[in-house]
C-alpha cells in the first residue's frame, strides 16, 4: 500500500521546492509564490488528503457502530469539502521556511548564533510558528471533509458548523453555557501539529541547502 501516497507526494515537494523558486522569480514576489505554490499542492494532494481522512473516520464508526460512514470522495477530482481550509493550512504551513525564516535568520544574526546552525534553526523555529498556525485549519478540514451535514449546507451556515466545531473541541463550557477556559487537547493538538510541520520542513530545507552546495560546487569545478 505504500505508492498510494508515494505518488502524490513525490510532486506534492516538488511544488514546495522548484516550483516555488520558479515563481519567485517570475513574479518577484515570495508571497504570491507560496500562495500560487499552496494551490498545486491542494489540487495534487486533495483526493489522496481527503479520502485518507475518510477513511479513517469510516473506521472509527464502524468501530463504534455508528452507521455514519460517509462516501469517499474521487479520486480524480481535486476540489470537493474543505478544499479551501486545505489551501490555507498548505499556504500557511509553507510561510514558515520561505517566508518566515529569513526575518527569523536575520534575528539569529543580531544575536551570534554561529552561522553553521542558522539556516537550520531558523527554519525550524519558523515552521513550528506556521505548524500553530495550521492546527485549527488541519482539524477544520479534516472535520469538513468527513461531515455530511457540512457538505450539503449552504456558506453561512457551513461558517458557523466551522466555528461551533471549534468551540466544542477546544472550549471547556459550563452547565449554563459559560466558558471556563482552553481545553487540553489545544495544547496536544498544538504541540503535535507544530512538530510535524517543523520536521518535515526543516529537513526539506535542510536537503535543498545540500543540493544546492552541491550544485555550485559543481559548477566550480567545471
Amino acid at each position: 500500500g505504500g505508492w498510494a501516497p508515494v505518488l502524490p507526494s513525490s510532486p506534492q515537494f516538488i511544488t514546495l521546492g522548484p516550483l516555488f523558486h520558479c515563481l519567485k522569480e517570475a513574479f518577484d514576489s515570495s508571497f504570491l509564490a507560496v500562495c500560487l505554490s499552496a494551490v498545486a499542492e491542494t489540487v495534487i494532494s486533495y483526493p489522496s488528503s481527503t479520502i485518507n481522512a475518510q477513511m479513517a473516520y469510516n473506521q472509527a464508526q464502524e468501530l463504534v457502530g455508528s452507521g455514519a460512514e460517509v462516501l469517499l470522495v474521487s479520486a480524480w477530482i481535486p476540489w470537493g469539502p474543505g478544499v479551501i481550509l486545505l489551501f490555507l493550512r498548505n499556504a500557511l504551513a509553507m510561510c514558515g521556511l520561505r517566508l518566515l525564516s529569513g526575518p527569523v535568520q536575520q534575528t539569529m544574526r543580531r544575536l551570534r548564533v554561529p552561522e553553521s546552525f542558522r539556516g537550520l534553526l531558523s527554519d525550524f523555529i519558523a515552521s513550528i510558528g506556521s505548524g500553530c498556525l495550521t492546527t485549527p485549519l488541519n482539524q477544520l478540514y479534516n472535520y469538513a471533509s468527513t461531515s455530511q451535514v457540512y457538505t450539503h449546507s449552504g456558506s453561512f451556515e457551513q461558517l458557523r458548523q466551522l466555528a461551533a466545531f471549534l468551540g466544542t473541541t477546544y472550549v471547556s463550557c459550563g452547565p449554563a453555557g459559560e466558558i471556563l477556559g482552553l481545553r487540553q487537547s489545544l495544547v496536544r493538538d498544538l504541540m503535535l501539529r507544530s512538530l510535524y510541520t517543523a520536521a518535515i520542513f526543516t529537513l526539506f530545507g535542510a536537503i535543498e541547502r545540500i543540493c544546492v552546495l552541491l550544485w555550485r560546487l559543481r559548477e566550480k569545478r567545471l
